[in-house]
């Protein structure tokens, strides 16, 4: 089968073909001029005659030799292969006769009429021969014809179609079927068959969506019995003419006229961009034998080239889809490498403090270092019964050392926690730092099998928030005097007179007496506080506060203060 791409010459001179004794016929189809100045024959099939005539005329390509098996061939109806020619009808097999039979052969790959994007309209050109044998010149009974015929994709033959309807219009009504066909169709048909509605003769005609011919000429089907017919038709998109014009080998009538053209836009008359073209013939209540022995298409409107725009399209896409991913990909795997480094400086920096503090303390400059087994058996396996708080970076539990025969917390930094090898290194190096008495003291620390963990000294009396925010937070003077004492600035270095410490917290403590009557005047503050008097002697047990209540009766007008006698005593 030959592929689309030929070259069309022009002009196409029939006279070519004067070898084969066929008449000299003075026509030629011109191509048209502008976009798409090429036409691919598409020889759809042919037999071993026409390829004879291949041999003179150089227009219908290269020779093939497809005998009518190819997979581009449909065939439907009646149609069958047979010597290299194709039987559109079965007519007589033994005495059995066979009427009203369709026969069709469809062009497998669909065609494209027009494109809807840039409202552009194919040329094309179809060349085929046929053989009608009405059974000699003297036969009167014989129909009803062959038709070449352009419908949209997916057409079958109506029910009831065969006969008149050629196998393409529905017989059921046929006054209506020569007015308008609901489906869309162009045909040209070599009507066998004088029809009173269509006219009354036999005829050649171009029919549009109608069994009734929009132009005809008159044409002798059992005068030309038997011969071969070879046939052109052609579609020039700019003019908008559609041609017809045959020839047979060896039968001529000079009263004949061989040649059609008709105007008509077949844009708006098949509006649609793909279309299909076949061959076919139909018989009816006399029969006649159609043979069609070769067929070649060829149109400028090829598809191939907006699946080559596809194609470049859908490339273009992937190979910006590609490019990206890579591109992308490869930055990923710059910026996880770029991380990893710069995690592995953060590590290597807090390793190396880690490395540093270790060092000190293994040479006794700070804590201890405990092995896990060691705190997993002081905190029996970090037990729930010893947990003693749960805070944002781990759990604290409660465990004794029997080496050194001490009750522990063990804090156990959780691995989801947001404290890490940084935060851990921070907090031992702070608290080592930091030597106070009312501090919490770090005994020691772990970090074995990636776990985090710090021991420090167990406070059995709680922390100092348990009894600033606890339930019972009351606290008794000694405790409220000697705590305080404890808490003296540590950049004192303990340089300090106790005494005057003594003396500024008793004072302290007077003037926020409960009782406001029992509080010092400023002069009896300032007494005490260098020491001209003794130290007012202050009761150990916190006493209740006392509020005096403004007297209901007091004068509404009076501009006298509601303020007790207590308040105005010596000193104030």
């Amino acid at each position: 089968m030959a592929a689309w791409g030929s070259v069309f010459p022009t002009p196409i001179n029939m006279s070519l073909l004067e070898d084969e004794k066929m008449p000299q016929l003075s026509l030629s189809f011109q191509m048209p001029k502008g976009k798409g100045g090429r036409l691919g024959w598409h020889p759809i099939f042919e037999n071993v005659e026409s390829r004879a005539v291949q041999q003179h005329n150089h227009v219908l390509g290269r020779p093939y030799s497809n005998n009518f098996n190819e997979a581009n061939i449909e065939y439907r109806g009646d149609a069958t292969a047979s010597a290299g020619n194709v039987e559109l009808n079965k007519i007589q097999i033994g005495d059995q006769v066979y009427l009203f039979r369709i026969g069709q052969v469809i062009h497998t790959e669909h065609i494209k009429l027009q494109d809807f994007h840039t409202k552009q309209l194919t040329n094309f050109t179809t060349h085929f021969s046929f053989i009608i044998d009405t059974s000699g010149p003297n036969n009167q009974n014989y129909g009803d014809g062959l038709v070449f015929f352009i419908a949209p994709v997916g057409f079958q033959s109506p029910a009831n179609s065969a006969g008149g309807g050629l196998g393409l219009l529905d017989n059921s009504d046929l006054s209506d079927h020569l007015s308008q066909n609901k489906d869309p169709i162009v045909f040209v048909e070599f009507d066998s068959y004088a029809d009173p509605l269509d006219p009354p003769y036999e005829h050649v005609g171009i029919n549009i969506n109608s069994l009734n011919s929009s132009v005809y000429t008159r044409w002798n089907s059992s005068f030309h019995s038997g011969d071969t017919a070879n046939v052109w038709i052609s579609y020039n998109a700019v003019t908008k003419n559609l041609t017809v014009s045959w020839t047979y080998q060896s039968t001529s009538n000079s009263q004949e006229i061989s040649t059609l053209s008709y105007h008509v836009d077949l844009m708006k008359v098949l509006p649609m961009e793909w279309v299909i073209v076949g061959i076919g013939g139909s018989t009816g209540f006399q029969y006649e034998h159609h043979i069609l022995k070769s067929w070649y298409f060829s149109s400028d409107l090829d598809y191939s080239k907006d699946m080559s725009k596809i194609k470049i399209v859908v490339v273009l896409c992937v190979s910006i889809f590609t490019s990206a991913l890579i591109f992308v990909s490869v930055m990923a795997y710059y910026y996880m490498v770029w991380r990893r480094n710069l995690q592995n400086k953060q590590n290597d920096s807090e390793g190396i403090s880690l490395i540093w503090i270790i060092h000190d303390f293994e040479k006794g400059a700070g804590p201890r270092r405990f092995s896990y087994r060691d705190l997993v058996s002081a905190t029996n396996n970090f037990s729930d019964d010893r947990k003693l708080g749960q805070g944002g970076f781990g759990a604290v539990y409660k465990g004794h050392l029997s080496d050194l025969d001490i009750d522990v917390a063990v804090k156990k930094i959780s691995r989801g926690s947001k404290q890490g090898v940084k935060e851990y290194i921070s907090e031992v190096t702070v608290i080592t730092r930091l030597k106070h008495r009312n501090l919490v003291q770090l005994i020691g620390w772990c970090h074995d099998r990636g776990q985090f963990l710090l021991v420090y000294e167990f406070m059995p009396n709680g922390s100092l928030d348990s009894h600033l925010f606890g339930q019972n937070c009351t606290l008794t003077w000694d405790t409220r005097q000697n705590k305080p004492l404890e808490a003296v600035d540590q950049r004192l270095q303990m340089e300090f007179d106790e005494e005057q410490a003594k003396c500024m917290i008793v004072v302290g403590l007077w003037c926020a007496h409960p009782d406001h009557t029992l509080r010092p005047s400023i002069k009896q503050a300032i007494q005490v506080m260098n020491f001209e008097v003794e130290k007012p002697d202050l009761n150990l047990q916190m006493l209740a506060p006392m509020y005096e209540v403004p007297s209901a009766e007091a004068p509404e007008n009076s501009a006298e203060p509601l303020i007790s006698n207590s308040v105005l005593q010596i000193g104030r």
